[in-house]
This record gives structure tokens, C-alpha cells and sequence, in this order.
């Protein structure tokens, strides 16, 4: 056996023991876990590249570890490890195997983060074709991907009428398949909470959704995972649109503490979080709170997604009205003092 074939053989016996190693990361009690390995995995996600190692089990690797960065907020990572596990699962289990709408499916999730929707959307398209195709209309991985594809439609609007179709036949899947307290259940009804909130303004569904979802989730998952805060930053916009301002200050604050210890302070669904609590600062007008969450927010997004996000705008809107706000107070005040003089 020659050298290069010597070590070709080595790295593939490397691969199968990182891969047994690496959790399902999927699982949040198993981030600490990844978090520890990532490094390693990272290492030999590039020697499977090296030696073109092609197997299901490299596959697996990539895709495991391009998950647990995409869910940790590194968006630019994820793209080679995903297309590499995708080259290899069509070519070994070809086009319509269910692991190559799982592949497809992550790599939507990928370019949704980036704010690349339309690309999102033709990926979540093609991975819902396979698997009602191979797993059936009714299959849990089938809501997954309604569910996704719903939430790419939502933003710019594009079909507002799909989006709440598929969402709703998402969580009609997901209830019946896997009860009406599984945690899928709860992602999909607080979906479904923001697009009652954001496109029909009928808070008292979406506060109903919301409380349900919450609900089931500090329930089910531990105190400290960030889906419990997503469901908490949810219904807090919720309470922020009816004018509840101590409410949601309080569920801002908790939902905000969960994920900074879970996903880092630099999270780019902080920035948002972040925003979303300066909004709130701004309709009681503390203008010098409000600014400095958004100086926070807009130094995330600068570091993490850059300047080309379609959501930046939303945090720039909200910087200039802070700015145009403290300034007309500003303006107030001078004037009230040169009155008080010429009095």
C-alpha cells in the first residue's frame, strides 16, 4: 500500500471516531458537548476534503458540524461543509434518498440566517419534494419543512396566503404525529403567533398561540434553552404592539439572558432581540437606553451578518428616529430655558 493510500485509510478511521463521538447536535443538551469536539470536527471536516473521502458516515460529520456553527450564529462556515455533504449523499445515496432533503433543508436554514430568503426558498422547496415523495404527506419531516418554507414566504411578502396554509398544515402534522405537547408543536405555533401578530394584527390569536407555545416549552425543555426564549421574546413583542410595556420588559429581559448564555453575547438573534426591546424603550421615551441596545445590536449585525442583511434596515430606522427623538428633546429644553430667561 502506498503512503498517500496509508493515509487516506487513517483519515477515514479518524473520521468514523469523531463522527461516533460528535453528539446529535440537533439536541441542546448536547451543545457543551459540541462546543468542546467542534474544533476537532472542524479539523477533519477538511481532511474529508483532502483525501476526497466519500462516504455516509463523512457526510454525516460535515452536515452534524455545519448544523451545530449555523445554530451557534456562524452563517459564512456552514456553506463548503454543507455542499460537501451534499456532493457526497447524492452521489453515493442518490437524488431522492430522505439524507438528501435533510441536506437540503439545512442549507435553506443556512441562507434563510443570511437573509438570502429567495435561495432559502428554493431550497426548502426542493427538500419538501422529496420527502413527501419518499416519507409521505404526514411524515414529521414533512411539517418541518412546510414550516420552513412558510417562514421564508412570510419575509417580503411574498405569499402571505401560502405561508399561513403551510404553516397551519405544519402544526395539523405535527399535533397529530407527535402529540399535542412535543416541541415541534411549539415552534410551529409560535410561527404561527408572529404571522398573526406581524400580517393580520389580531394580537389575541397570536397572544393564544404564543401562551401555548411558551407553555409546552417551559414544560418540556430546560430553563436554560433557547427556544423557551424564543416563545418568551415572542409573546413580549406581542404585549409591546397592545402598549403592555412592564410585561414585555420583563419577558425581553428573561428571553435576552437565556439565549445570551446559550447562543454567546454576539448571537446575531441577539441584535434582533436587542431591537426589539430598544422599540420598546423608544415608545416610553428612553431615548439613552434605546440607543445604546441599538449601538449594540448594529455592532453584532457589522460582525456577524454585515451590512447587506435585509433586517439591518429595521435597526437603522429605529437608530435615526432614537437620534431624531434626542435631538428634538434637546431642542425643547433650549427653548424652554431661553423662555425661562426672557421671563
Amino acid at each position: 500500500m502506498d503512503r498517500e493510500a496509508t493515509w487516506r485509510r487513517r483519515a477515514e478511521k479518524v473520521v468514523n471516531q469523531v463522527n461516533a463521538a460528535f453528539p446529535d447536535p440537533k439536541k441542546f443538551e448536547n451543545w457543551g458537548l459540541c462546543e468542546e469536539l467542534l474544533f476537532c470536527a472542524t479539523a477533519v471536516c477538511k481532511q474529508i476534503s483532502n483525501y476526497e473521502i466519500e462516504t455516509e458516515t463523512a457526510a454525516l460529520l460535515l452536515n452534524e458540524t455545519a448544523y451545530f456553527l449555523n445554530e451557534k450564529g456562524k452563517y459564512d462556515e456552514p456553506q463548503p461543509l454543507y455542499r460537501r455533504s451534499l456532493t457526497i449523499r447524492k452521489k453515493i445515496l442518490g437524488r431522492s434518498h430522505p439524507a438528501i432533503a435533510v441536506s437540503l433543508n439545512n442549507i435553506g436554514a443556512m441562507y434563510y440566517e443570511r437573509g438570502k430568503y429567495e435561495l432559502a426558498r428554493r431550497f426548502y422547496k426542493k427538500s419538501l419534494e422529496i420527502r413527501e415523495k419518499e416519507l409521505g404527506e404526514n411524515h414529521p419531516d414533512v411539517a418541518e419543512s412546510l414550516n420552513n418554507l412558510a417562514s421564508a414566504y412570510c419575509h417580503g411578502k411574498v405569499d402571505l396566503y401560502q405561508a399561513e396554509h403551510l404553516y397551519l398544515k405544519s402544526l395539523t402534522i405535527r399535533e397529530k404525529e407527535l402529540g399535542e405537547n412535543h416541541p415541534d408543536v411549539a415552534e410551529s405555533l409560535n410561527n404561527l403567533a408572529i404571522f398573526y401578530m406581524v400580517f393580520r394584527t389580531d394580537y389575541d390569536q397570536a397572544t393564544a398561540l404564543c401562551e401555548r407555545s411558551l407553555y409546552i416549552r417551559d414544560n418540556i425543555l430546560s430553563k436554560d434553552h433557547p427556544h423557551l426564549a424564543e416563545s418568551l421574546i415572542t409573546l413580549a413583542r406581542i404585549y409591546s404592539e397592545q402598549e403592555k410595556y412592564e410585561q414585555a420588559e420583563c419577558l425581553y429581559l428573561r428571553g435576552l439572558e437565556i439565549r445570551g448564555k446559550a447562543l454567546g453575547k454576539d448571537h446575531p438573534n441577539i441584535a434582533f432581540d436587542l431591537n426589539y426591546l430598544a422599540a420598546l424603550y423608544i415608545e416610553q421615551r428612553k431615548y439613552d437606553q434605546a440607543q445604546s441596545l441599538l449601538e449594540i445590536s448594529l455592532s453584532i449585525i457589522d460582525k456577524t451578518l454585515g451590512q447587506e442583511h435585509p433586517n439591518i434596515k429595521d435597526i437603522l430606522i429605529n437608530y435615526d428616529a432614537v437620534l431624531y427623538f434626542k435631538k428634538l428633546k434637546q431642542e425643547n429644553f433650549e427653548n424652554n430655558c431661553v423662555k425661562e430667561v426672557d421671563r
